[in-house]
């Protein structure tokens, strides 16, 4: 079994305040290219990254020919249908893009419902869901929660890590012990719940400084907080 974390939040649309609905959290997401490196790995494949990417690549670019044309698409995984969003002022009204939208329906297939079903959720508490940093490591001198440089490559890892380095009031932070400043990192190479990768800045005061995390959950605009008490070094 495979778990799904999930909280649980108040159910505000019920008059009943003990209705509560479970919210997904830390959702892992991998896209094109990481199912082809999964597919290219396994065991006893023949398949080459490249064939394997103009093979799926080619699948979805019918799938998108045949909906530009109002063809549906449906297997054992997915159906995609083509609707239409948008309310009709009476039998005779027309369609108008002003006031109405084409858009897709999914609904999942049968494999896709025999996967759902192998999932074991797994609640957790909301106030566990701030950052949590466990480990600071300088990739290029491997030392840990100890001394990092500037100009290095540094990976944090911990927990509820994943953050938009685009938005400005996420990322990383280096917090100086002696007097507050804070610096955010702005060059990133991986981010991901569980491990983030950064490219410490060239002109990087040496100091004492503790690493701070700030981050959002998808659909929210609350940030979360979390600070390690490591104190690292730049040197």
């Amino acid at each position: 079994m495979n778990n799904m974390k999930f909280i649980l939040k108040d159910l505000k649309i019920t008059p009943d305040e003990n209705d509560f609905a479970a919210i997904p959290s830390e959702v892992i997401y991998r896209d094109r290219s990481d199912l082809i490196k999964q597919i290219i790995k396994q065991e006893g494949t023949i398949l080459k990254e490249t064939e394997t990417q103009a093979g799926v690549d080619a699948l979805f670019k019918f799938i998108l020919k045949n909906f530009e044309q109002g063809i549906g698409y449906r297997d054992d995984v997915i159906t995609i249908t083509p609707t239409i969003q948008g309310v009709f002022n009476g039998s005779d009204d027309r369609f108008d893009r002003e006031r109405h939208t084409v858009t897709a329906s999914l609904a999942p297939g049968t494999d896709l419902k025999l996967a759902a079903s192998r999932i074991e959720p797994m609640k957790i508490d909301a106030k566990d869901l701030s950052p949590k940093i466990e480990t600071i490591r300088d990739l290029i001198s491997n030392e840990v929660n100890g001394t990092i440089a500037a100009r290095s490559i540094v990976e944090i890892n911990g927990d509820y890590l994943k953050l938009d380095p685009e938005d400005q009031e996420q990322g990383v932070f280096l917090v100086n012990t002696t007097n507050g400043n804070r610096i955010r990192i702005a060059n990133y190479r991986e981010v991901y719940p569980k491990r983030i990768t950064l490219l410490t800045p060239s002109d990087l005061p040496a100091g004492t400084y503790n690493f701070e995390v700030r981050a959002t959950f998808r659909n929210s605009k609350s940030i979360r907080i979390g600070k390690s008490t490591i104190e690292i070094t730049v040197a």
